[in-house]
């Protein structure tokens, strides 16, 4: 005798039953790997957007019916003995248990009970069997439901350049985190000089100093930076490493001296020198020039040849004809540079 016969309407109802509890397992499992696929995909700046999508939906569907099945004959699969303690949940007392354990008993005891529990079963309609999931599953697939579709549109986000991707939020992350570097500018003066600006100075790694000008004291002028830098002035940019910089200054010939070296090589007469050093326009015998009508004005000559302030009017006049033409192009840098340039000149 098979007693499964006798429940088979319910049966029907339980097997269902089990199948949405596989379904709904094997959906958890399915989302769960969705989530890990658009995960990596976003990391990975996967490219274009369609094949991110096809990815992590293609792992979720195929993993959800893998796990699906699998759960199906491992866990959840309906057997007689299952269906028979489902049935007897709804008030039957074990009857349906008993009946199958008398299933091959034709004694009349075993025949009376199942007599008993066939009429009790009937009266059991197979609306009472509800089909529950419970809750710790129905949480589970909200939340890694909702992680898998999140992790999917982000992945097409990074995909189309709307949003970063997962390697390169991390390394703007790392490059937060990791402190910054900063290096030392010092600019040095020799006698007869100082330097204008900030002579000490840290500057963050590949960043720009702040500019500096090598001013000469009276009696001397600027001869160059200790790079071999000719300008005073300058503004060092993309610092890598420590610098010292030292700015070079000469005393300015004297006159005098080289009037005596003339005199040495040449034999030139001292009169005649004088004449030669009267500027001009200047009235030979204008007591202020000195005797003789010598012009003699200290740091106006550079190597005993050249009367220095006359280029230096000339670069002056040039500084300000750029300032004029060419204001609006400048820099704020080279703004500054030249007007402290002329403030110094």
């Amino acid at each position: 005798m098979n007693a499964k016969k006798h429940f088979e309407k319910h049966y029907a109802k339980l097997k269902l039953e089990s199948v949405v509890h596989s379904s709904v397992f094997g959906l958890v499992v399915g989302m769960i790997c969705g989530f890990i696929a658009a995960l990596i995909t976003w990391f990975t700046a996967l490219k274009p957007v369609w094949l991110c999508v096809l990815i992590s939906v293609g792992s979720l569907l195929l993993t959800a019916a893998g796990a699906g099945i699998a759960a199906y004959f491992i866990k959840f699969r309906l057997t007689a003995e299952k269906s028979a303690k489902r049935i007897d949940g709804l008030g039957l007392r074990e009857r349906m248990i008993t009946m199958l354990e008398l299933e091959n008993d034709d004694s009349l005891i075993a025949r009376i009970q199942r007599e008993d529990a066939k009429e009790r079963l009937s009266k059991v309609p197979t609306s009472r069997i509800k089909i529950v999931i419970s809750t710790t599953m129905i949480v589970l697939l909200s939340v890694f439901g909702t992680l898998s579709v999140g992790m999917t549109t982000v992945s097409a986000l990074a995909a189309a350049d709307i949003i970063k991707s997962g390697d390169e939020l991390v390394g703007d992350t790392i490059e937060e985190l990791e402190p910054e570097v900063y290096f030392s500018v010092t600019y040095e003066a020799e006698d007869g000089g100082y330097i204008d600006g900030e002579a000490e100075q840290l500057v963050v790694e590949g960043g720009n100093a702040e500019p500096v000008t090598a001013v000469a004291e009276e009696g001397y002028i600027f001869v160059e930076w200790d790079d071999g830098l000719s300008r005073p002035g300058r503004q060092d940019s993309k610092i890598t490493f420590d610098i010292v910089l030292i700015a070079i200054f000469e005393p300015v010939p004297d006159e005098g001296e080289s009037d005596d070296s003339s005199d040495d090589s040449n034999d030139t007469p001292k009169e005649s020198e004088d004449a030669e050093q009267t500027r001009p326009g200047e009235d030979p015998t204008d007591s202020s020039g000195g005797p003789g009508g010598k012009y003699e004005e200290v740091n106006q000559i550079i190597d005993g040849n050249i009367y220095y302030r006359e280029v230096l009017e000339e670069y002056r006049e040039k500084l300000r004809e750029r300032l004029e033409t060419e204001g609006d192009s400048l820099s704020d840098e080279e703004r500054a540079i030249i007007e402290k340039y002329l403030g110094i000149v």
